[in-house]
């Protein structure tokens, strides 16, 4: 299944979270999810906070100028210098956009908006004029270091609108991959990161590293994928990446449960009991002849089913007192 979601062969857009520790890095199977959506014909836009754009470019196809653009936030970060590219106290919805399609005659700049919402971006950026809807894949790299200088209540609504708001400019964003690292923040944090997730993958170092058999590097992927029938799907398996940034798969990994069940044939819990639970063959056969209190018999339904012989009479003499009008029988009654 790794290897399927990082192919991207389903058609609905996804949000795809990896998140690594210090252990076991995960910025190798970024690459290769930013490879496959090259060679898918897709546009690359990918905002580098950690990482320089050479090295992030290593290992990459040689042909990867064609659909990759790097917006580098690697420098300048804070932009002190007045230098950068994308500058992470700016980076907001607005900024993502005006990077990944800017308005006609725009030039990439870092852009510094500080109250910006939905209404702004719609109302300031503009497609440009006879563009044709284009198949986009947006990179973090990473959600930790934004996670450091933003709320993370800004991070999920961008993360969230970000497809959508893309979508009414004409503009198809077909995937949102973000790198975090779990070590670095609290599990409330990583809970709400993970909670907007299709798709989370958790990096995890070998737990058996003679248990697979590789030339290479490898790690363990624990999967949850959620389908768009709302169905969540668990799996560990294997990966390594090769040099050319290509995943390939070693089988998956076998859930072993945390405990052993005990042998419940050995022990019997009513072995000392003062009391006996069990019947023997006589006492269950004398149980079985007790008629039950609502249960009728073959006789006793012969019985009560059979017509009467007689015709029944009823016989009423009136007393003294009782005054009888053959006329009006309800003349007793107050009516």
């Amino acid at each position: 299944m790794l290897q399927q979601l990082v192919q991207g062969v389903t058609t609905e857009e996804e949000f795809l979270l990896i998140q690594d520790q210090a252990e076991c890095r995960g910025r190798m199977l970024l690459k290769s999810i930013v490879r496959s959506s090259g060679l898918r014909g897709e546009k690359v836009h990918v905002f580098g906070f950690e990482v320089s754009e050479d090295e992030f470019r290593a290992e990459l196809p040689e042909d990867a100028d064609s659909w990759l653009v790097f917006h580098d936030g690697y420098w300048d970060t804070r932009n002190w210098n007045q230098s950068a590219v994308v500058a992470v106290d700016n980076f907001d919805l607005h900024n993502i956009l005006s990077h990944i399609k800017p308005s006609q005659g725009a030039t990439e700049q870092a852009v510094a908006v500080d109250n910006f919402d939905l209404h702004n971006i719609l109302s300031h950026i503009k497609p440009s004029q006879g563009a044709t809807e284009q198949a986009v894949a947006v990179v973090l790299d990473s959600l930790s270091w934004i996670l450091l200088h933003k709320p993370v209540t800004t991070i999920c609504h961008l993360l969230q609108h970000l497809s959508r708001t893309a979508a009414g400019m004409g503009l198809k964003v077909r995937r949102i991959v973000g790198l975090l690292h779990g070590d670095l923040h609290e599990p409330g944090i990583l809970a709400s990161i993970c909670h907007l997730a299709s798709t989370a993958i958790k990096v995890l170092p070998l737990p058996d590293a003679g248990s697979v058999k590789s030339k290479g590097s490898c790690g363990l992927a624990a999967v949850r994928h959620i389908k768009k029938s709302g169905k969540v799907i668990y799996k560990e398996e294997y990966f390594t990446v090769l040099e050319n940034c290509e995943l390939k798969f070693l089988g998956e990994h076998n859930l072993e449960p945390d405990y052993q069940e005990e042998d419940t044939d050995k022990t019997d819990p009513a072995a000392n009991l003062t009391f006996n639970l069990h019947l023997s063959d006589q006492e269950r056969r004398a149980k079985e002849e007790v008629p039950l209190p609502f249960h009728f018999s073959m006789e006793k339904k012969s019985s009560l089913l059979q017509s009467s012989k007689g015709q029944g009479l009823i016989y009423y003499e009136p007393d003294a007192a009782d005054d009888i009008d053959d006329e009006d029988p309800d003349d007793d009654l107050d009516f």
